[in-house]
């Protein structure tokens, strides 16, 4: 069939025209749809190209959709300008599951170089200068103390010698001449009250401080007295009723009340109470105590949140979370990862008829205790004994009484030093405070198998406050010698709290984890009671890493060492052992709450390696620039060991026969002689100062009066019998004086002498056996002299007590 081009062209044109808009139409429609801006690269497009892509679309028709969202998203990242993240996505850098926290890895990284960059104090920060200014600080802080009190002690030395040395104090109607008759005449005729009357100026300038009961004020000072104390301290108010407080109260211009309301109460033993109350004044009436009535008042307060007794924390851990809601600071030991509370089963029986004692649990205390005597290490511990009731302690008493009958070695042991055994019950034992307290509970069973809920003072109101001060005695370590196990006890809600304590307190000895399950969880509360940062999660970033590099480097360690608001960071063990060899503390939450610079610096990093940890900082910005050299500096510190006392020259050799010129070879007998010889040649004799000193009570020798007489008699002996150790000068100056016992006040006062002679001898401390920790301080007569090796040895003159 003829087909007429020309004729045929204006009909077919519009024809072709719509089907070719139709196919922009669409085409355009699938661009927008896939997110392209073109089918192809080309413009001019075959249709057997159009035919591929159709059948591609066709072919991949179920990811169409999730290709339009992807696109989609993709341009909204564009359009927020996080093209970067696309780009690592599309590059397969990231995936969907890590897409999230790489975006707040990059986000964070972008701040952090923002703040550092922007910040002189971050952008020039360096840990090793920083550390130099706390030493520094730490230097200067210590300066500070000692000048302090080196300055008090001088003023009240320049009173007292302007006092002696004035024209009017030989004066015997004087001031300070009455005081001195009355001190030479031991009061004789003359009481202490009118004597404050009187003097009383002349004694507060000579001692400013004044040591004193509450009964005692009352006595010996009238009420009328002017001018009044500036300051007034009171120390355990919780023991202090009101009544007798004001009294001092009434003597003094401003006041200082230091007690902790869930230690005792004031005891009624020995006061003539009254149960009338009266109803009409209730608003009137005294509380129990001075402590009670001042916080009832609303006084200003200051918590002291320190705890300075335990040196474990196990030992506090119990009380920190039962009694103060986990506010306490405690500090972690280095064996964190095991308690110094033990639980001793006894199988004892209670008598709880007659005698009221358990002979078995008694015995058990008694036989540890002169266990721990014989024991080279144990008995280095101060030990005390604390029972439930007073009939316990009177039979561990008559038992103790009568292995001291039949050794004479354990009596000197346990009475012998300055800090003896005690044997208390729950209603005297504040105050007290031993290395190593044995804790006889006394109560169990009965004979018939029986168990009374009757613990005596535990079931009286406020019977937790004793359960408290009873458990927190201990320095070192605490062993609980019980007959009862904590199931035996039935609780209800209608039991004190006292005995819902004692068997939380049994499971704790126990080592059981239900003790605390209804308390407050010691990580959830900072010190002043708020929520606290979550350092896993809010300082992973730096703690992990550590940890993580660590491991890597054969080293065990955990996050967030400690059972109070005060952790150590990380603590690192070496694989195998569970005490840690090394603290590491972080600038994160734990330097927020601390606001000064002394506390954070110097006071927590002094108190940890008090108890043993090797401590050290690391700075997020050190381990941001380098986290190579300062995991290099953590396996440094781990490795190190302290550096021991140098090693003396080995003293000279005595010639042998030998090394002496050749000889004609003498008998036995001049050998020996020559022996004899050559050893008495390193012999000399030694002298003793002779001093001459007032007889002096242990007070007295204390007293800033006689430092005059003690300094230049200390400066004979020093003269005569360098070199020799404190111990030594200490018991010459007793001597001399007529002590008997070396008190710690006597010792303190030695130890003041000698730091006035600072720079008049040399002082060193030597240690003599390592093994043992055994060394002493000696004290050379030459300023910035040397210890040295002596080549002679001394002998006491015949008769001469050394």
């Amino acid at each position: 069939m003829g087909f007429n081009t020309a004729a045929g062209i204006p009909e077919i044109l519009p024809a072709f025209t719509n089907s070719l808009n139709a196919f922009d139409a669409a085409s355009a429609k699938v661009r927008d749809r896939l997110g392209i801006a073109e089918l192809a690269p080309d413009s001019q497009m075959g249709f057997d190209k159009i035919q591929a892509i159709v059948d591609d679309i066709r072919n991949n028709e179920s990811q169409i959709r999730p290709k339009t969202v992807l696109n989609h998203a993709a341009e909204s990242c564009n359009a927020l300008k996080l093209g970067s993240v696309v780009k690592a996505f599309e590059q397969g850098q990231v995936n969907e599951s890590n897409i999230v926290s790489a975006f707040d890895r990059a986000w964070a990284l972008l701040l952090i170089c923002k703040e550092i960059d922007g910040s002189e104090v971050l952008r020039n920060f360096s840990g090793k200068v920083y550390k130099e200014k706390i030493d520094q600080l730490r230097k200067k802080s210590d300066e500070f103390t000692e000048i302090t009190k080196q300055e008090i002690a001088l003023k009240v030395a320049k009173t007292s010698y302007e006092m002696r040395n004035n024209k009017d104090s030989a004066n015997s109607a004087s001031g300070l001449g009455k005081l001195s008759r009355a001190i030479k005449g031991r009061c004789r005729g003359v009481s202490i009250r009118s004597l404050f009357r009187e003097v009383q100026e002349v004694i507060l300038k000579l001692t400013p401080c004044v040591l004193m009961s509450p009964m005692s004020a009352a006595q010996f000072i009238a009420p009328s007295m002017d001018p009044l104390f500036d300051l007034v301290i009171f120390d355990e108010a919780s023991q202090l009723p009101t009544s007798e407080a004001v009294g001092v109260l009434a003597r003094g211009k401003n006041a200082i009340i230091v007690g902790d309301p869930n230690q005792m109460p004031p005891t009624t033993f020995f006061r003539l109470q009254t149960s009338n109350l009266d109803t009409e004044d209730y608003d009137t009436e005294d509380l129990e105590s001075i402590l009670d009535d001042c916080l009832a008042v609303g006084m200003p307060q200051t918590r002291l949140l320190w705890h300075y007794r335990s040196r474990h924390e196990s030992l506090i851990t119990f009380s920190n979370r039962s009694f103060y809601e986990s506010k306490l600071y405690t500090f972690p030991s280095i064996d964190d990862r095991t308690s110094r509370v033990t639980l001793i089963k006894c199988e004892g029986s209670f008598d709880s008829g007659k005698s009221r004692t358990n002979e078995k649990e008694a015995k058990a205390v008694v036989a540890e205790l002169v266990m721990r005597s014989r024991d080279p290490e144990l008995s280095k511990l101060t030990h005390g004994i604390v029972t439930f009731n007073i009939q316990q302690q009177g039979l561990i008493e008559d038992m103790i009484d009568e292995v001291c009958k039949n050794d004479e070695a354990f009596e000197r042991w346990a009475y012998g030093g300055e800090e003896n055994i005690f044997i208390k019950n729950l209603e005297n034992v504040q105050g007290d405070e031993r290395d190593v307290i044995l804790f006889s509970v006394g109560y169990g069973p009965d004979a018939d198998g029986k168990v009374s809920m009757n613990f005596g003072p535990l079931n009286k109101d406020g019977g937790w406050r004793r359960l408290n001060v009873a458990v927190t005695r201990s320095r070192c370590e605490m062993k609980v010698f019980s007959s009862l196990s904590p199931e035996q006890l039935r609780i209800s809600d209608a039991t004190p709290e006292g005995v819902k304590s004692f068997k939380r307190f049994l499971q704790y000895a126990e080592g059981s984890s239900v003790w605390d399950q209804d308390l407050v969880n010691a990580d959830s509360l900072d010190s002043s009671g708020l929520p606290v940062i979550d350092r896993s999660l809010k300082y992973r970033g730096v703690i992990e890493d550590i940890r993580r590099v660590l491991k890597e480097r054969g080293y065990d360690s955990d996050a967030g060492v400690g059972k109070s608001g005060f952790k150590v960071d990380i603590g690192v063990r070496r694989e195998g052992e569970d005490s840690y060899c090394l603290g590491i503390l972080i600038d994160g939450s734990g330097n927020i709450r601390n606001s000064t610079a002394t506390t954070r610096e110097i006071s927590q990093p002094s108190v940890l390696k008090g108890l043993g940890w090797k401590v050290m900082r690391v700075w997020s910005l050190d381990w941001w620039e380098n986290k190579d050299a300062v995991i290099d500096e953590c396996i440094a510190e781990i490795n190190r060991v302290d550096a021991p006392d140098p090693e003396p020259d080995p003293p000279a050799e005595v010639p042998t026969e030998t090394e002496t010129p050749a000889e004609p070879s003498a008998p036995a007998e001049d050998t020996q002689k020559k022996t004899e010889l050559i050893a008495d040649t390193n012999k000399v004799t030694y002298k003793t100062a002779e001093i001459t000193l007032p007889t002096l009570t242990a007070a007295q020798f204390a007293d800033e009066m006689n430092i005059s007489e003690l300094t230049k008699a200390t400066k004979q002996i020093i003269a005569t019998e360098a070199p020799l150790t404190t111990d030594v000068l200490t018991q010459r100056l007793c001597d001399a004086c007529g002590i008997t016992r070396k008190t710690p006040a006597v010792k303190d006062r030695v130890e003041y002498i000698l730091k006035l002679l600072k720079n008049d001898v040399t002082i060193q401390n030597i240690t003599l056996n390592k093994a043992v920790d055994y060394d002493r301080k000696f004290i050379w007569k030459a300023p910035g002299e040397a210890w040295r090796i002596m080549t002679y040895y001394r002998v006491p003159e015949e008769g001469a007590k050394v």
